[in-house]
């Protein structure tokens, strides 16, 4: 359980690190009428809506597969 600790921490700096150099080096991130605030509040809340769908289809699959309810169907 420690190396997906490790693992989860080494994706998230990873990511962090990208987003600093695309923030340092490009436009990406300035105020020049590319995306306004609602833009990146509508994105990132279809980032969290998105992944808590999947996060919450994968635990069914899961408690599916060990409570052996599909089993049952064949």
């Amino acid at each position: 359980m420690r190396w997906l600790a490790a693992f989860i921490a080494f994706n998230l700096g990873l990511c962090a690190l990208i987003l600093g150099v695309l923030w340092a080096t490009t436009d990406l991130f300035h105020d020049d009428g590319l995306m306004g605030m609602h833009g990146w509040i509508a994105m990132g809340l279809g980032v969290v809506f998105t992944s808590g769908l999947g996060v919450g289809l994968m635990s069914l699959v899961f408690y599916s597969h060990r409570s052996h309810a599909d089993d049952d169907t064949r």
